[in-house]
């Protein structure tokens, strides 16, 4: 399986602008829209795909380290920018289910089980999974912490 994950991350790595453009599109089709959408789909989101073929190239967990970053820091950014946090997770649910899409078209052309791509499915899922929920973290904290702001003000 670790052979055909390889193969599978280095035919996702060629087919990379495709998927940024079928990403890109859904997000415009599902009407989704903030300020600096476009940086985090640039810059966040390849930095997300990177991160997503290290995570299928390697057995090593120390990747989901640098995967919790980038969501901690999109968290902390959109946060006090006054972002809607449901809005700045469906782009990224989006990327989760485009990229889940696009690997199944890839996975035909590497001759995987059944088995393989549930496996594969299973390890890209928890990944995402670990980038919404920094995301989501970090934002709430941030809220938590301008409220105990105002209300130390207030009390001042």
């Amino acid at each position: 399986m670790y052979n055909n994950l390889k193969t599978l991350a280095s035919k996702l790595e060629e087919t990379k602008e495709d998927f940024f453009l079928y990403w890109k599109d859904s997000v415009k089709e599902s009407k989704l829209n903030y300020p600096d959408i476009e940086e985090d789909i640039t810059e966040y989101g390849s930095r997300i795909f990177e991160a997503t073929l290290v995570n299928l190239r390697t057995e090593a967990r120390l990747h989901e380290q640098r995967i919790v970053e980038i969501g901690t820091e999109i968290g902390f950014k959109r946060a006090p920018e006054g972002k809607n946090l449901e809005t700045v997770l469906d782009v990224f649910v989006l990327f989760r289910d485009r990229l889940w899409r696009h690997l199944r078209v890839l996975a035909k052309n590497v001759e995987l089980t059944a088995d393989e791509v549930f496996e594969i499915e299973k390890r890209v899922d928890l990944y995402i999974d670990h980038v919404l929920l920094s995301i989501a973290f970090a934002f709430i904290s941030t809220k938590e912490q301008a409220v105990i702001d105002l209300i130390e003000k207030t009390i001042k």
